[in-house]
């Protein structure tokens, strides 16, 4: 597995070349809905890819609006003109979607040997028995701080669950707020973190630009972006 520099994509290397990404929530705040799509196609022109996982949550409202519906339908024809297959998984903010296209549960599945889910519930045996597990819904960020003030990071989390090698997905919209890893643990979502599946103290944190930040463990407490 490899990250796109900056972008919160991994690329697959199996005997296909696949493209993962999690948590577009298009929709999500005031900004025009096409937010993040000309992004994700410009990575995936990057990329080159022979498939696109979509790890859940493309779109951010409950409901379905119509133009969000138009633009995400307007995103996907570009993307299959460009690679051979996409594969959507079911996330928790995509209500009404399985009425407009194909869609994988949230509960995933396995592709090229590798497994994909959600992470708002349990994956399938057949993902958790896989050597290697790709899953989003966290939006895991961490918060840094220095005497000029502090900022926040999306940031990738890889570590194990129950011996696998579990990826967790940093958002790919910038504006989800998500979980702030060194805050209380309360504060974390996900069913990997909820219900203690993964070994947190030796998880590795990355920022999006491949910056090694310590073991989930070591992170020192922030206790707000303004404190």
């Amino acid at each position: 597995m490899v990250k796109l520099s900056d972008h919160p994509v991994a690329v697959v290397k199996n005997d296909y070349r696949t493209m993962v990404v999690g948590d577009l929530h298009i929709g999500l705040g005031k900004l025009p809905v096409e937010f993040c799509v000309e992004e994700l196609i410009s990575c995936t022109e990057k990329v080159s890819p022979d498939n696109i996982v979509i790890l859940g949550d493309l779109k951010h409202g409950i409901g379905i609006r119509r133009r969000e519906l138009a633009v995400i339908k307007e995103m996907i024809e570009t993307l299959r003109e460009m690679v051979d297959n996409i594969f959507i998984l079911q996330g928790n903010h995509d209500g009404g979607l399985r009425e407009e296209f194909e869609m994988v549960g949230p509960r995933g599945f396995v592709f090229d040997g590798t497994g994909y889910f959600h992470g708002h519930a349990l994956p399938v045996e057949d993902v958790w028995k896989a050597d290697r597990i790709f899953t989003a819904h966290t939006h895991p960020t961490v918060i840094l701080k220095d005497e000029v003030g502090s900022v926040r990071l999306r940031v990738w989390v890889e570590g194990k669950a129950g011996g696998r090698e579990v990826t967790v997905l940093p958002a790919f919209n910038p504006l989800c707020r998500g979980s702030v890893l060194n805050r209380s643990r309360e504060e974390w979502i996900g069913v990997l973190f909820r219900k203690k599946l993964m070994d947190t103290t030796s998880a590795k944190i990355y920022s999006l630009d491949g910056t090694y930040l310590g073991k989930l463990g070591m992170l020192g407490y922030a206790e707000s972006e303004d404190s």
